[in-house]
């Protein structure tokens, strides 16, 4: 509230597409549209004036996604939009959501940097930290089971070993 009365206001453009990237999504889930083109453009304008204010654009796509009323789509077309979308999302958006969020300025990245300790230790975080958390944290349900509750209950039938390379995809 203090940012609306004492914050300054470059542009109100950006602040107009928010508000109507909202209101327009606000409507098509009161009114219970069933089509999905409607959503994702009212998703791509609230994107737009989010990061024209500077906050965070993945907001617009979580906003959109609540907004979904799922009760008035088909299963199946849920079903068939989830699987269209997903190959797309998992392996463009969130690869390129990941780079571009890491926060790694490539502007001023020499070579004489790849052997400074923080490049190492960052690279054998990624290498060989996140496998072993991963093999270490996926034996412990096979040791302790699955239930979190009862910790003591083993499960001796099932082995670490196939775990150790699924540890290594990332």
């Amino acid at each position: 509230m203090i940012a609306l009365f004492y914050g300054e206001v470059a542009a109100v453009w950006p602040v107009a597409a928010i508000i109507a990237g909202l209101l327009t999504l606000f409507a098509l889930n009161r009114c219970r549209y069933a089509h999905l083109a409607p959503y994702l453009l009212a998703g791509a304008v609230l994107w737009t004036g989010l990061i024209a204010t500077g906050l965070e654009g993945a907001a617009a796509g979580a906003v959109v996604g609540l907004s979904l009323p799922l009760s008035s789509f088909q299963p199946h077309t849920v079903t068939s939009t989830m699987r269209r979308i997903s190959p797309i999302a998992l392996f463009f958006v969130v690869p390129m959501f990941a780079f571009f969020n890491g926060g790694v300025p490539l502007d001023l990245a020499q070579p004489a940097l790849a052997i400074e300790p923080i490049a190492l230790g960052i690279g054998a975080a990624l290498v060989l930290g996140k496998p072993l958390g991963v093999l270490l944290g996926s034996c412990s349900r096979f040791v302790w089971g699955s239930d979190p509750y009862q910790p003591w209950s083993l499960r001796v039938t099932s082995r670490w070993l196939p775990c150790s390379p699924v540890s290594a995809l990332r």
